[in-house]
């Protein structure tokens, strides 16, 4: 008995919808991690003043966060601009990538509300270190022998597309060994990632100016 069909190429329609769906509530339940008490309590116990004063970190890991999912979704568009065609393997790595995007909520919770803990700040280092080894072996896989991609992709582009998932995974390595002795500040190091791809896009403006 047979349980799976010979290799065949897919469209990709269906994927890009289902990616653009989970990154948009993934996206919108960042929001969540900043907890506001009830107006009693406020008022009662914190002050409003303190209560702002106390979720500016929670509100910097959302935006934090926020930004992260924004640069992995634009680099999915990126990629799916030169890949025309899917395959099973390349549909379950898309669903194992959307798995780990799935926990970003819950990670960013957790360094909102434990940013003292050294496990806390690693985990969602793992979470980032993950999508980021996930969206390198996406594009590997699409890329090999061109079998997914555009024929007239050039290597320039391969390499571009590599370069920005070994820039995830170094930063997400630096923040994971920072954890262990910084944790408090291990998590800032990610806003090196959108200081780095800005920097080179206004290079690259620049050179053609």
């Amino acid at each position: 008995m047979r349980f799976s069909y010979p290799r065949f190429y897919m469209g990709k329609e269906r994927i890009e919808t289902l990616v653009d769906g989970i990154f948009a509530i993934v996206m919108t339940l960042l929001v969540l991690a900043i907890v506001v008490p009830q107006r009693q309590v406020v008022m009662r116990e914190i002050g409003f003043d303190e209560l702002i004063m106390s979720r500016v970190q929670d509100i910097a890991n959302y935006a934090l966060s926020f930004v992260l999912l924004s640069i992995f979704w634009v680099q999915h568009h990126e990629q799916s601009h030169f890949i025309k065609r899917t395959d099973r393997i390349h549909l379950w790595i898309n669903l194992l990538t959307l798995l780990f995007v799935a926990l970003f909520p819950f990670s960013t919770s957790l360094v909102s509300q434990f940013p003292e803990k050294d496990l806390a700040e690693a985990i969602f280092g793992f979470n980032m270190f993950i999508v980021g080894i996930l969206f390198a072996v996406n594009w590997a896989y699409a890329t090999k022998g061109r079998h997914l991609v555009d024929g007239g992709i050039t290597d320039e582009q391969i390499a571009i597309g590599r370069n920005i998932c070994l820039l995830f995974l170094g930063i997400s390595g630096l923040a994971i060994l920072l954890s262990q002795s910084h944790p408090k500040i291990s998590a800032d190091v990610f806003w090196i990632i959108p200081a780095v791809m800005m920097a080179e896009r206004l290079f690259k403006r620049r050179q053609k100016g």
